[in-house]
């Protein structure tokens, strides 16, 4: 998605887990070829802040700082009925788009 936007929608992670240390967090995101800038929310603040109760939990944010979209990953696949939802390669492919077509759909 960050290559596909580029500045018109940055793309910021969050990794808000507490009880795992930084560097198993780091190993994680560089497995995961996670190119966009991450921020690791150790003591569980932005969680609290931004009233985020599952993980992973997706954010629209527009230029304003207002959420447009929350999306509940695990809730949304735990319900969607679809036994591909649940291995990581789909659940990757039908984040991106979603994302993607909600992005394209903002941005217009």
């Amino acid at each position: 998605l960050s290559r596909r936007f580029g500045s018109r929608a940055p793309i910021v992670g969050v990794i808000s887990t507490p009880k795992q240390p930084i560097e198993d967090l780091l190993a994680r995101t560089q497995k995961l070829g996670v190119r966009h800038p991450t921020y690791f929310d150790m003591d569980g603040g932005t969680n609290r802040a931004w009233g985020i109760t599952g993980h992973p939990t997706i954010m629209i944010v527009d230029g304003k700082g207002n959420i447009v979209r929350t999306i509940d990953w695990i809730a949304m696949l735990a319900g969607s009925g679809e036994p591909e939802a649940r291995t990581e390669a789909a659940w990757r492919l039908r984040l991106e788009n979603e994302l993607a077509a909600e992005l394209d759909e903002l941005l217009q």
